[in-house]
Parts: C-alpha cells; structure tokens; sequence
C-alpha cells in the first residue's frame, strides 16, 4: 500500500493546475496527507499553522510550481459553515487564472458531494478526483 506521499506522487501529473484538498478539521489538527502537502509546498502548511496570524484555517490556499507551471492548494475545511462560499471563491479564482485549461484535482475526506459541486460550478471534463 502506498504512503501518503507516492499517492500525491502518482496524482500529481503535469495536466493539474492544482488540488482542492478538503477535509474534516482545520490545518491545525493536520488531517491526512498534511505531511505529503507540507513537503510538496516546501513547508509552507507547518509555517501557516505556527505562524504568529493563525486566525482561520478553514480555507487557505498555497502557491508552488509544479513541472515548471504555477500548482495551487485550497485546503478546505468541512466544519466550517461557509466551505460553499469559499469553495466558490477558488473557483473563481481558478477560472481567471487557469488559462490552460489544466485539471482541477480533489482530495475529498468527508462526506460532503465536493467533486459533484465542482463538476457543476467549474467543469465536469476538468474534474479528476483521487479515491481514497
């Protein structure tokens, strides 16, 4: 069975402009695949939730490059009440910033229909959900 890492490794490909990574608690509690993240992004998860601003981590986004292309995450987090309006905030923002047209991957860890609401609000072909 793979580790949380070669997982991210195998879904990773260079047609993803990014992952929407929600899960069931906050960036501080460090859900799963926080690890695998927090290497992918060089650190930047572990510095957000010690950084001295630690107000909300229900919706944060980071920014890296992935085979030579801008890669973001929008970790989303389920016991927040307002997880739609901010799901719809990003995808927004990918929509401006997604000239490509690259995929959209989701690591969804709750119960929630997250893939089916991006399928409908950004585009179903650009959809790739990772089964875990």
């Amino acid at each position: 069975m793979q580790n949380e890492l070669e997982t991210l490794q195998d879904f990773t490909t260079i047609n993803l402009a990014g992952i929407v990574w929600f899960t069931k608690d906050d960036l501080q509690k460090k859900p799963p695949f926080f690890s695998a993240f927090d290497y992918f992004f060089d650190g930047l998860l572990l510095k957000k939730i010690n950084g001295p601003e630690v107000k909300n981590l229900c919706y944060q986004t980071f920014f890296t490059k992935h085979f030579n292309q801008d890669f973001i995450l929008a970790h989303l987090d389920a016991s927040n009440e307002n997880w739609q309006n901010d799901l719809q905030k990003f995808v927004d923002y990918l929509k401006k910033v997604n000239t490509n047209n690259r995929q959209l991957g989701v690591i969804n860890l709750t119960d929630h229909k997250v893939t089916e609401y991006l399928q409908k609000k950004y585009s179903a072909k650009l959809i790739v959900e990772l089964k875990v």
